[in-house]
């Protein structure tokens, strides 16, 4: 039984993700189809993420059920209603009992580029903060970006030039 979390970059022509073990160590990395919510559909997207899903897991023999946390930066959530659609596919996925976040991608860049603690993490970090040390309201309200504060930095800098990890 092997505890972790998941981060996961969903954007309009990849689907990557990211296991990691609550002490910080690389599981596994997939690179997988795409899963447009926007021009899909949600019982299309679904089955394109438990695709995906379903490989990683493949990689270090995972099972849904230890999963802790799941944060998703995906494109095409511009608006409540979005992040809506797009939470309740993510909780559609069978097996994940844990909190999922779903968060524009852009939005996810924009706390890394503050040196936001989110995806930025240590093992140390004790809540997540800016470099100034603000708590911004939307990461509270976020329980799988708090559990990976604390954790361990879940999406790569590697994904995207505009992130980067704080060491």
């Amino acid at each position: 039984m092997k505890k972790y979390i998941l981060g996961v970059d969903s954007g309009g022509t990849a689907f990557k993700v990211r296991a990691m073990s609550l002490e910080g160590q690389v599981l596994a990395e997939y690179e997988g189809i795409p899963c447009r919510h926007y021009q899909l559909g949600e019982e299309e997207t679904i089955r394109r993420i438990n695709l995906n899903m379903d490989a990683i897991l493949a990689l270090f023999d995972g099972r849904r059920e230890d999963c802790l946390a799941i944060a998703a930066a995906v494109s095409g959530i511009d608006s409540p209603e979005d992040e809506e659609i797009v939470l309740r596919i993510y909780k559609a996925l069978p097996g994940f009992s844990c909190p999922i976040t779903c968060l524009n991608d852009g939005e996810m860049t924009h706390y890394a580029a503050r040196a936001a603690l989110p995806l930025a993490a240590t093992p140390r970090a004790k809540a997540p903060v800016w470099a100034d040390g603000s708590s911004p309201s939307s990461v509270m309200r976020a329980p799988a970006l708090t559990l990976l504060a604390r954790r361990c930095s879940i999406i790569p800098a590697s994904w995207t030039g505009a992130w980067r990890k704080r060491r």
